[in-house]
């Protein structure tokens, strides 16, 4: 929220959210102890990413030890569905102009990665297409233990990484180093990372 205060925008400012998935780590900061973080905010997810975090019959049948995730993804983006601002989406569908749903499936089910474009340049807000950029760049096959579907997290990658090079369009995603924006290119049997050069402003 400093940030954002920072940049010059108030939560009330913000009127769409666009989650790439329900894991906490990306869902559960639109929510403050039940109080929805942006009060006038339509909230979008995908269906099959809904069906499976939102449902009470498959946290029933998680594992113990992970029926915690699925109570803070279902309280994450409580406040905005009693609010009437929950909305789902299928695959396929126009949110907006000039942007596009991209199905990255694999680290959770319905997992969906957002392409913009504008004046010929784009952008992919790409979510956890990776986790570890020291490993997962160089050798796009290694999965990780949160992946719901690791085989398929792993082909994802490896078509998100060669669409990336080919069409060469920004890239922004999460657990990568900061600034979390740059570019990937080939190189050797794998890629590589770029990012975008930053310096503070003075």
């Amino acid at each position: 929220m400093d940030n954002l205060r920072a940049a010059g925008y108030a939560t009330a400012d913000i009127d769409t959210i666009l989650l790439t998935h329900l894991h906490p780590d990306h869902a559960c900061g639109i929510n403050d102890g039940g109080r929805a973080v942006f009060p006038n905010a339509v909230v979008y997810v995908e269906k099959r990413d809904a069906d499976y975090w939102l449902s009470p019959k498959v946290t029933a049948a998680a594992p113990d030890d992970a029926k915690a995730m699925f109570r803070m993804s279902q309280e994450s983006v409580a406040p905005y569905a009693q609010a009437g601002k929950l909305r789902v989406f299928n695959i396929g569908d126009v949110l907006f102009d000039g942007m596009q749903v991209v199905p990255t499936p694999g680290h959770t089910p319905g997992h969906a990665s957002y392409l913009f474009g504008s004046d010929g340049s784009a952008i992919l807000i790409w979510g956890d297409i990776v986790h570890s950029h020291a490993v997962q760049f160089q050798r796009p096959e290694v999965s990780l233990e949160f992946d719901s579907d690791q085989r398929q997290a792993v082909q994802t990658r490896k078509d998100v990484f060669a669409r990336a090079v080919r069409q060469k369009f920004w890239v922004g995603g999460a657990h990568l180093p900061f600034p979390g924006m740059g570019h990937v290119i080939a190189e050797g049997n794998g890629y590589r990372w770029v990012p975008v050069e930053y310096a503070p402003v003075r």
